[in-house]
């Protein structure tokens, strides 16, 4: 609920500041959760080719959470490496699409608030990040702002795929919209 609030008053503040916003389905797109498990699965692949050695011969040298991560990938396949790539080109070419039309799209950052640095990360933290991050899109994420009190809320512009100062150019006027 403080990420619908934050988010449709953003809304409501760069329409009154003249952005002229367009609904967009994403219904149709990737599951985000798909999509973030998907790169996960692909970082942690990358990830164990390069620690192997590490892995093989001096496995307590590592964290154990990044161990754990070591072991989960070593049990996967060739087949579940491959759904993970399929899944994230189709995530990455859906992106493309859906922001083909626009300037840029607005998403919230994460599904959630900010949470507390000594409380365990939100399995689906990265869910709404990751499309981009598949279609090598750039993105950038500005505070929204809350009431007083509350944990910060973060607004996703993800632009086009080489696109970046342009992007940036819109995070400026975006940052300045909510700032007034």
């Amino acid at each position: 609920p403080e990420v619908s609030a934050a988010f449709t008053a953003g809304l409501q503040s760069l329409r009154a500041a003249g952005f002229t916003l367009v609904p967009v389905d994403l219904s149709g797109g990737p599951g985000f959760t798909a999509v973030r498990r998907a790169g996960l699965l692909l970082s942690e692949a990358e990830l164990r080719n390069t620690l192997d050695a590490i892995v093989r011969e001096r496995p307590d040298a590592l964290p154990a959470d990044l161990r754990g991560m070591m072991d989960f990938i070593g049990k996967k396949s060739a087949a579940d490496l491959a759904r993970a790539v399929s899944v994230a080109v189709a995530a990455g070419q859906w992106l493309q699409r859906t922001v083909a039309p626009f300037d840029a799209l607005l998403l919230p950052t994460a599904p959630q608030t900010a949470f507390p640095m000594d409380a365990a990360v939100p399995a689906n933290q990265a869910d709404y990040t990751a499309p981009a991050n598949m279609a090598g899109a750039p993105a950038v994420s500005l505070p929204l702002p809350v009431p007083a009190g509350e944990l910060p809320v973060g607004l996703q512009i993800v632009g086009h795929r080489g696109a970046d100062m342009a992007l940036l150019d819109i995070a400026l006027a975006v940052e300045d919209a909510l700032v007034r």
